[in-house]
């Protein structure tokens, strides 16, 4: 059902590709202004309290974005590929979403200034699953099924490198003590680790992509690379107790990535998603 969808949409879309190019250039203006936006607010703030307060903040309204969206698709439907797809994505985007709220709660209104561990970090943890559901799966329909095995090989050998050699360096330099240092370091692992295992397709799937007006711009997987980025800075400043430090930078890529997968919702929304007033729609315009 949903590749017999995915057909009719873009043999609709098909007669009018320009329109189609407008419409996705708008949405690239669109993107970047609203993570100018989003991040050049946080610069200006004065201090680094108040922008740490407005990071957490942020990343929660950011987060929530894809949530509202997502929730849109799955009020079509949970049937096919996609439509499962699209509901583990709402899920797990959820949960994290969730998670932002407590670890903005805990920071701004408790005092705590890194709560972590914490039982947003379970949450985020939890998260990993539908998320990667979401991410194999959408990945080996739409943009894996050319990709080559040597680049396979190249890509997941690379990823596990980088990953090995990332977790070393973070078991080096933690300067975590404590009752819960090991806990703590415990899940400053996990991170890495769950984010290989997903950034590996999404890698191979935005080598891959660009075929066709729908799939020029692989807007989750981008935001994937850059979720593993922003876990990689914040688990390092968090082991190394220099969250301050690089705690804008992170921030200001995790809106970055929750704005790229908002806008991959959306897209898929706007153009994969027939509901009853689209078909009206549609119907208008060819009876006019």
């Amino acid at each position: 059902m949903a590749f017999s969808i995915r057909k009719n949409n873009q043999k609709q879309i098909s007669a009018a590709p320009l329109s189609l190019r407008n419409e996705r250039r708008q949405m690239m203006i669109v993107l970047a202004l609203a993570i100018a936006v989003t991040n050049t607010a946080m610069l200006v703030l004065p201090t680094a309290e108040l922008r740490a307060t407005y990071g957490n903040i942020s990343a929660s309204v950011t987060a929530g974005a894809v949530v509202v969206i997502g929730a849109l698709i799955v009020r079509q439907g949970v049937k096919g590929l996609f439509g499962r797809a699209y509901a583990a994505l709402t899920a797990g985007i959820t949960m994290w979403t969730i998670a932002e709220i407590i670890w903005a709660y805990n920071a701004a209104v408790l005092g705590i200034s890194i709560p972590f561990p914490s039982i947003a970090d379970a949450l985020w943890l939890a998260g990993y699953a539908p998320l990667a559901y979401h991410m194999f799966s959408t990945s080996s329909a739409i943009y894996g099924v050319n990709v080559k095995k040597k680049a396979t090989f190249i890509v997941s050998l690379s990823v596990a490198a980088f990953s090995g050699f990332y977790i070393a360096g973070l078991v080096s330099a933690s300067e975590l003590t404590g009752p819960s240092a090991a806990e703590s370091i415990t899940i400053s692992i996990l991170y890495p680790v769950l984010d290989a295992i997903i950034v590996v397709p999404a890698v191979l799937s935005v080598l891959n992509s660009g075929r066709g007006e729908l799939t020029a711009i692989p807007w989750i997987l981008i935001a994937w690379i850059l979720t593993v980025l922003a876990d990689g800075m914040f688990g390092y400043s968090i082991v190394t107790n220099t969250s301050e430090n690089l705690q804008i930078l992170s921030d200001s890529i995790y809106n970055s990535a929750y704005l790229f997968m908002a806008a991959g919702v959306f897209w898929h929304y706007r153009y994969f998603v027939v509901s009853s007033k689209k078909l009206d729609e549609a119907w208008l315009k060819a009876h006019k």
